[in-house]
């Protein structure tokens, strides 16, 4: 609510001239076709580790599809992109945002509390994805679509086994 409130407030969304922007479109793809590396290099070095990457679920007791979908697909997407690429990007180094993205992509990576270099090089790449694609476009709102596209890429891949 907070989060919404603070950004209508501020005019940080306009979807209305979003999808107008022919360089917008063009970083939209960049950030489809890196989730797909980004991914398989996860998965590869995740195997070298001998760690597995993706366990899917095993069981649909106490889960709810449309609960996940709407909190790990839509709301973190949308909160997670406004606070890191739009706000905390301004005020962290308001004169060099480059060095802002870098820090608070770092930042962004360890929230996700990665556990194996698999896990670092998946969060750091999203982060890395992300802060390019809002640095060519400065639109959060190309980042929020991507991000999007990410979870919703992994939460398919996690329950492919459960619903194949």
């Amino acid at each position: 609510f907070l989060i919404n409130w603070y950004v209508t407030k501020q005019g940080y969304l306009n979807w209305k001239t979003f999808p107008l922007d022919a360089q917008v479109r063009k970083w939209l793809l960049f950030g489809i076709l890196a989730t797909f590396i980004l991914h398989f290099l996860s998965v590869l070095i995740s195997n070298l580790e001998g760690v597995s990457y993706m366990r899917g679920a095993t069981s649909t007791e106490n889960y709810y599809l449309v609960i996940d979908i709407m909190v790990s697909v839509l709301l973190t997407p949308f909160a997670e992109e406004l606070v890191f690429r739009k706000i905390l990007t301004t005020l962290v180094f308001p004169k060099n945002i480059k060095l802002s993205l870098f820090v608070i992509g770092i930042l962004f990576a360890a929230i996700h509390l990665p556990v194996t270099v698999g896990d670092w090089v998946n969060q750091l790449g999203a982060a890395t994805i992300l802060s390019i694609i809002y640095y060519k476009t400065r639109r959060v709102e190309a980042a929020i679509l991507i991000h999007i596209f990410m979870n919703l890429f992994i939460t398919i891949l996690f329950l492919w086994p459960l619903y194949s």
